[in-house]
């Protein structure tokens, strides 16, 4: 999914030849209705590309600010919100 990783909607299937088109002649009623309108599609290549060129750096402080955020809850008590799968690195709350 695109959403999440770029923030646009959509997403795109690799894969081999045969996967790929599986993939398109069988979802042949959703090809429409889910493809990404050329905005989304420069603003996800864009995206991708920033992605690319900071090499993690915002990776690592998404990871970072995950850390602090968590451990705020964790010392908030146990009614407070908790980070899925109870780990530090967790980035769903």
């Amino acid at each position: 999914s695109l959403e999440l990783a770029v923030g646009v909607f959509g997403g795109f299937c690799a894969g081999s030849k045969f996967v790929v088109d599986h993939q398109r002649l069988s979802g042949q009623g959703y090809c429409f209705s889910a493809s990404l309108p050329p905005m989304l599609a420069a603003a996800a290549t864009t995206g991708l590309e920033l992605l690319i060129k900071e090499q993690g750096s915002r990776q690592s402080k998404l990871r970072n600010l995950a850390v602090i955020l968590s451990r705020r809850f964790a010392s908030s008590g146990p009614d407070s919100l908790s980070t899925y799968w109870q780990t530090d690195v967790s980035e769903t709350v």
